[in-house]
């Protein structure tokens, strides 16, 4: 549990998980193949209640096009450093799409260069 100085508490939120260890007496790392393990979670929502309403404000978006989380390793079949790049992609070929050009690769834009030019 987290205190702030608003006087409000915020619970963690757990999550059974299957956490790899090194076992020291086979000399090798174990990957288990049922929970073993508890991790305590805080999401960025749990702080909703301490912002100011006048102050707050919700966006509706389309998934696809806003939302990529990253919770799990990589390799992971969802939420992962790997799946979050692929939905990037497939966002930066849309736009692309759109005006008439196409990729049969992976891509991304980088919008560096494109603030470095406008300068």
């Amino acid at each position: 549990m987290i205190f702030f100085s608003c006087l409000l508490y915020i619970r963690y939120h757990l999550a059974k998980k299957k956490i790899k260890y090194y076992d020291n007496d086979k000399k090798e790392t174990v990957v288990p193949s049922e929970i073993n393990g508890y991790k305590f979670e805080l999401f960025i929502f749990d702080v909703l209640p301490l912002s100011k309403s006048e102050k707050f404000g919700l966006v509706e978006v389309r998934r696809e096009e806003e939302f990529a989380p990253v919770k799990n390793s990589p390799g992971a079949s969802d939420d992962s450093p790997d799946t979050a790049r692929d939905l990037l992609s497939k966002l930066h070929q849309s736009w692309l799409e759109k005006q008439g050009v196409k990729f049969d690769s992976r891509i991304f834009i980088n919008f560096l260069y494109f603030f470095r030019k406008s300068k």
